[in-house]
């Protein structure tokens, strides 16, 4: 476990109001370990952590996205993104929230999405609670 991991967990174990405490989100199941290598996967790239969270919300499939890899610059923003939202690193029924700065770095490479779709779908809206209003959250690449 790195050390701002460890004190993200602290932080939030011991309600201290900080900017590391909303770092991640309490949630109301255990994490799921990932059983074979093939769990690890999201979107081509294997996770480099070895349990997540499945947002119930979020059952859709996921492979809907894939077409994006023909538009490399965007790919390359929001691929972690989704990884961060489907499948989040979680330790301790604890979410890692991904920092809504780096949602709208990935939206403002995808610009194309909304001329295709209108608008981008609820669970990326960077105000969700998928994300940390919080900028200084240390984010790691999930792979």
């Amino acid at each position: 476990m790195m050390f701002s991991e460890a004190l993200c967990i602290l932080a939030a174990t011991l309600s201290i109001p900080s900017a590391i405490a909303s770092c991640v989100r309490q949630v109301d199941t255990p994490c799921i370990v990932f059983q074979a290598d093939s769990d690890r996967e999201c979107f081509a790239a294997e996770l480099a952590y070895s349990q997540t969270f499945i947002h119930t919300d979020l059952l859709a499939d996921s492979s809907a996205w894939s077409f994006l890899r023909a538009i490399p610059r965007c790919w390359d923003r929001v691929q972690p993104l989704l990884c961060a939202i489907y499948k989040p690193r979680c330790n301790n029924s604890r979410v890692d929230l991904y920092p809504s700065g780096l949602c709208f770095q990935a939206r403002d490479a995808c610009r194309i999405l909304v001329g295709v779709n209108e608008s981008w779908p609820e669970f990326l809206q960077c105000s969700s609670n998928y994300f940390s209003k919080e900028q200084s959250c240390q984010v790691q690449t999930p792979y």
